[in-house]
């Protein structure tokens, strides 16, 4: 005999997501949303959530989809950072000891152009997720 698993709050509250989704869609009716949002506050168990949402596509690509994009505007913007700050730590010290011959174009040169890929190729990738996983 399988063990009853039972819904938490995070579920019901994803569960009722889901149904005004669906509702705002047109996939169900107004009442048909009421009462399935009245079942899913009463509901006990995961079993409940999920026949209340049978028939209703789950989103699954697009939260993927959301998430590369997450992914990828947190690692652009961890480079960037990094970057500046590295580069702007060169310069620093390049006036701290005096000038002269601009040293820090050593690093700087190749850190911007590979920001500059980096920007280019994450501007590829969203446009790419965004068309093919909404």
């Amino acid at each position: 005999m399988a063990a009853t698993i039972w819904a938490s709050d995070a579920e019901r509250e994803n569960c009722s997501r889901l149904l005004h989704g669906a509702y705002a869609e047109g996939r169900i009716s107004l009442g048909d949303l009421e009462e399935r949002l009245h079942a899913v506050q009463r509901a006990g168990s995961r079993a409940e959530l999920t026949r209340l949402t049978r028939g209703i596509p789950q989103r699954r690509l697009e939260r993927f989809g959301a998430a590369v994009d997450r992914f990828d505007r947190a690692a652009l913007k961890a480079h960037g950072t990094t970057a500046v700050a590295v580069n702007a730590s060169l310069v620093g010290i390049w006036e701290i000891t005096g000038g002269g011959a601009f040293w820090p174009a050593i690093a700087l040169v190749p850190s911007a152009l590979l920001l500059g890929w980096h920007a280019a190729s994450s501007w590829t990738v969203r446009r790419f997720v965004r068309r093919r996983y909404g």
